[in-house]
């Protein structure tokens, strides 16, 4: 049995360490950027919001460069921003 716990934490740093191929999918994707949204990516999060609401999905896709768990999460942020100027 401790033979099993040694693959098993082994293949677990392999899982962490660099997502496999077929992790990624057929399409090759750029890594998601993180910290501070720059201007471009700001106005891009804009527009799609604009577009397509609160399609998280497609809000990511819009912006190329970020996930849609950041593109939710720097609309909450925007959101209250708004709320405290008015």
């Amino acid at each position: 049995m401790p033979q099993d716990s040694k693959l098993s934490s082994t293949s677990n740093q392999q899982v962490t360490s660099q997502p496999q191929k077929d992790q990624i999918g057929a399409e090759e994707q750029e890594p998601k950027k993180s910290g501070r949204w720059t201007m471009d990516e700001h106005f891009r999060f804009l527009e799609a919001l604009q577009r397509f609401g609160k399609e998280w999905k497609r809000v990511q896709q819009h912006v190329c460069t970020r996930s849609s768990t950041q593109a939710r999460s720097h609309a909450q942020k925007f959101f209250v921003k708004l709320e405290r100027k008015s």
